[in-house]
C-alpha cells in the first residue's frame, strides 16, 4: 500500500512513526503547506519519501490522509486535483462532502489526544470511518488491518456526539487539573500530591460505571464540609472565581444526581 500524508501536525506524525516501521507499506509523499514541516517531519523518522508544499504534486497512491486543522480541510479539498487513490479526512467534526470532487473519499477519525511532541501508537485505537460508497472499502480495511485498531463504522452525528464527550472528559478535566494545580501551588504544596489521585479515579472511569464510581463530599451529602470549602474559596481573589463558580456547579450538580 502506498500512502500520501497531507498534513504535518500531531495526527500526521503519529502516522509518520507508524509508518515508519511498516516496511510493507510505503510512505511516498508529505506534503505541508510550510515545506520546512514536511522535511522536518520525514527527517525525525528517517524517511526518504519526497516531500512538497504544492497539492498538484502529489505523487501516485492508494491512500490519502489529509491531516490538518478542521479550519484547514475545505481549503485543502478545493485545492486537491482530482486522485485516482481512496482520500479521507481526520476530522470529527466537518462533513465527508467536503471531499465530493474525489472519485473515493471519506472520513478516518482516529478518536484520541495528539501532539506533534508525543507519538501515539495506533495499535489497539478506536477509529470511527465513513466512506461516501463502497469503492475506497478495501483499501480502508487493509489499512485498518495494517495499524491494528478497531474500526467502527459511524455518522457525522455520531462524530460529533464522541467529539463533545471527549472534550468533557478530557480538555474539561485538564482545565480542572490546572486550577487545582494552582490552588496547592497558592498553599504552598507540592502539585504532585494530586497524581495519585488524579491516575486513580482515571483508572475507575475507565473500569467501572463512573456514576458508580463517584465519591466525595456533594456525592455524601456532607454539608459541613462543602460549607467548609465554600469558606476557603470565598477567600480567593476576583481573578479567581472561576474555582468558585466551578465548584458551586458541580457540587450542586452531583447532589442532584444522587439524592438522600
Amino acid at each position: 500500500m502506498k500512502v500520501v500524508l497531507i498534513g504535518s501536525g500531531g495526527v500526521a506524525t503519529s502516522i509518520a512513526a507508524a509508518l515508519a516501521s511498516h516496511a510493507a507499506t510505503s510512505l511516498c509523499g508529505i506534503y505541508s503547506r510550510q515545506l520546512a514541516h514536511a522535511e522536518a517531519l520525514r527527517k525525525r523518522f528517517a524517511l526518504t519519501c519526497p516531500v512538497t508544499d504544492s497539492l498538484r504534486q502529489l505523487p501516485l497512491a492508494d491512500l490519502y490522509i489529509i491531516a490538518v486543522s478542521d479550519q484547514a480541510i475545505a481549503d485543502v479539498a478545493t485545492a486537491l486535483p482530482p486522485l485516482d487513490g481512496l482520500v479521507v479526512h481526520t476530522s470529527a467534526v466537518t462533513p465527508i462532502d467536503c471531499l465530493s470532487g474525489q472519485r473515493a473519499y471519506g472520513v478516518w477519525y482516529p478518536f484520541n489526544s495528539f501532539a506533534k511532541e508525543v507519538v501515539v501508537p495506533f495499535e489497539g485505537q478506536k477509529v470511527l470511518y465513513q466512506l461516501a460508497s463502497d469503492e475506497g472499502l478495501t483499501t480502508l480495511q487493509q489499512w485498518n488491518e495494517l495499524l491494528q485498531v478497531e474500526a467502527i463504522p459511524s455518522t457525522l452525528d455520531q462524530r460529533l456526539w464522541l467529539h463533545l464527550a471527549g472534550v468533557l472528559a478530557s480538555n474539561c478535566t485538564n482545565r480542572l487539573y490546572t486550577l487545582s494545580h494552582r490552588l496547592l501551588t497558592q498553599a504552598g504544596l507540592p502539585t504532585d500530591l494530586l497524581n495519585g489521585l488524579i491516575l486513580r479515579t482515571a483508572s475507575k472511569a475507565t473500569t467501572i460505571d463512573p456514576y458508580v464510581a463517584q465519591t466525595g463530599p456533594a456525592r455524601r451529602h456532607d454539608l459541613e464540609t462543602i460549607a467548609r470549602h465554600r469558606a476557603l474559596l470565598e477567600q480567593l481573589p476576583e481573578s479567581q472565581q472561576e474555582v468558585s463558580q466551578l465548584y458551586k456547579l458541580f457540587t450542586e450538580a452531583i447532589l442532584d444526581d444522587y439524592p438522600l
